[in-house]
């Protein structure tokens, strides 16, 4: 999920038009009043009803060199993975799980809310992480040991 106006704050970085189509986005937000200029940023953590969907934010987007990459209609603009990287952290956009499924139709509108599932979504992930690491480091250390 991405919205315009993230797309407006790197195109105001690159003093230039940016097409939506390099970042493919899912979903394509126009919000009237944005709280940032790289609102979906601020959504971690929290849920969205959008439609009659409900979807928690997950993750931020992080962006590789594709969106530089020439693409149909488009040319090669090396300057852009820099500018993402430069204002916002190499991450634009966010990456949502649907908790409830819906219809989502063009002019729907957007709720911003707050939900904990995603912060125990991540504090568990780091947990299994650590969990695997120690018990890969610990399976590579007596094979070697041998």
């Amino acid at each position: 999920m991405l919205s315009a106006t993230s797309i407006s704050t790197v195109s105001a970085e690159l003093d230039a038009d940016l097409d939506v189509r390099r970042f493919r986005p899912n979903v394509l937000l126009a919000l009237d009043n944005p709280e940032d200029d790289l609102p979906e940023a601020r959504w971690l953590g929290g849920r969205l009803t959008l439609g009659t969907a409900v979807l928690d934010v997950t993750t931020p987007t992080i962006r590789c060199v594709v969106p530089s990459r020439a693409q149909p209609g488009l040319k090669v603009d090396r300057r852009i993975t820099g500018a993402v990287a430069q204002r916002a952290g190499r991450c634009l956009g966010v990456y949502c799980w649907v908790d409830t499924p819906g219809s989502v139709r063009v002019g729907d509108s957007v709720t911003v809310g707050s939900v904990a599932f995603p912060r125990r979504l991540f504090a568990d992930a780091g947990r299994r992480a650590k969990r695997f690491t120690f018990g890969l480091a610990a399976a590579a250390a007596e094979r070697f040991s041998r």
